[in-house]
């Protein structure tokens, strides 16, 4: 007997899947909320078909950055939010456009360029954001999303012509270690020893 399929996001998924999905959607179960842009990565990775099942950490975004080998000319839509004492990406319309794009039939290489080109211009918006805030114009990239060669050189060239000193990990990676090691160095630092 055949199994039952569903469409979801405009491909054949089993229906039993789709339906698991889009309950954890409905409900959150499962769903916790992140401030990971490494989930955003997987997320696209996942809609381009780039990558849908992860063996290890990491795969998604990095064959997302080399399926982005194409020159993408256009950046997606997205807001920032600086309500509440905070300042937020709203990928929202990131994610909604690169489904209309990918129904369109756009190529996948250029979905996962503009990709790129929008997260690089949504955090120097942010760093813009901060700057006037706080009149601070050092910008350390840290965290393993500064392991994608395409973003963090496409960020350093945004950064730097608006006048930002950009730092970027030299000795320790820029992913979770190196985090860690920051960590401890400024829990040093506060404590006085």
């Amino acid at each position: 007997m055949p199994r039952r399929r569903a469409r979801l996001l405009g491909r054949d998924v089993p229906r039993r899947e789709a339906e698991v999905i889009l309950g954890q959607i409905d409900s959150g179960l499962a769903s916790p909320m992140t401030s990971s842009a490494g989930r955003l990565f997987d997320a696209v990775a996942a809609l381009t078909d780039v990558c849908r099942h992860a063996t290890y950490d990491g795969q998604p975004a990095m064959l997302l950055e080399q399926e982005a080998a194409c020159q993408a000319t256009r950046e997606y839509p997205f807001e920032v939010d600086t309500g509440n004492g905070s300042i937020e990406l709203d990928t929202r319309p990131i994610v909604a456009a690169i489904v209309r794009d990918l129904k369109r039939g756009l190529a996948r290489c250029q979905v996962a360029g503009r990709f790129h080109r929008t997260i690089a211009a949504a955090i120097t918006d942010v760093c813009r954001i901060l700057r006037g805030a706080t009149g601070i114009d050092r910008v350390c990239l840290g965290g393993g999303v500064f392991q994608n060669d395409l973003l963090a050189s496409d960020l350093v060239v945004r950064l730097e012509s608006c006048d930002f000193h950009v730092y970027l990990p030299q000795r320790v990676p820029p992913g979770d270690g190196g985090i860690s090691l920051g960590q401890v160095l400024v829990a040093n630092a506060r404590s006085g020893e």
